[in-house]
C-alpha cells in the first residue's frame, strides 16, 4: 500500500514536471513586463470568413491596441497638461508609439517652450501569446513623477492579461 501511493506521487511529480516545461522560460529585463495573451479560436472567430485577417491577430497587435487607447483616452495627467496625442507604427513584429503631453509656461516666464511629457512605447512577441512591453518617458517638467505615469500604463495591461514575467 506504501508503495503504491508513493508510485502515485512519483507519476504526479513527472506530470507536473513535464507540463510545466511545455511552457516557454521567458525573462522581462529592467524595466520590462512579459504578458500572456490570446489570439486563440475566440479572436479567430471574429473573422471566420477572412483567414487573411485571422493571420493577422498577433498578441503583440493586442497589446499595442491596449496601450494605444489607454493613452489617448484614459491617462491621468497633472493638472494643465493636454491629453496624450501620438500614433501607433507596426513594424514587423514590433509595435510602438510615441506619445507627448503639454502644459503652456507660467506668464513672465523666460523660457516659452511649453512643458512636456513624452512617452514611447514598445511590444513585442517573445513567443506564441508571449508580449513584452516597455515604457520610457522623460519630461521637461521636473514635478512630473515618470515613474508614477508608467505605472498607469502597466496597471491598465495588468487588468487585461496576466504577467508571465516582470522587471519593474
Amino acid at each position: 500500500m506504501v508503495a503504491y501511493s508513493h508510485m502515485r506521487l512519483i507519476t504526479f511529480l513527472l506530470l507536473a514536471l513535464t507540463l510545466a516545461s511545455c511552457a516557454p522560460n521567458l525573462t522581462a529585463g529592467k524595466g520590462e513586463v512579459i504578458y500572456k495573451t490570446d489570439t486563440s479560436a475566440k479572436f479567430q472567430a471574429l473573422f471566420p470568413n477572412n483567414p487573411s485577417l485571422q493571420s493577422q491577430i498577433k498578441a503583440f497587435r493586442q497589446v499595442a491596441g491596449a496601450i494605444n487607447l489607454h493613452m489617448q483616452s484614459f491617462m491621468k495627467l497633472p493638472d494643465g497638461y493636454s491629453k496624450f496625442t501620438g500614433d501607433m507604427k507596426d513594424t514587423g513584429g514590433v509595435s510602438s508609439g510615441t506619445f507627448i503631453a503639454t502644459k503652456p509656461r507660467a506668464a513672465g516666464e523666460a523660457n516659452t517652450e511649453p512643458l512636456s511629457v513624452n512617452m514611447t512605447w514598445k511590444a513585442l512577441d517573445v513567443a506564441t501569446d508571449y508580449v513584452l512591453v516597455s515604457v520610457q518617458s522623460t519630461s521637461t517638467d521636473p514635478s512630473i513623477d515618470l515613474t508614477a505615469l508608467e505605472n498607469q500604463v502597466f496597471t491598465a495591461l495588468d487588468d487585461l492579461y496576466p504577467k508571465a514575467s516582470s522587471g519593474r
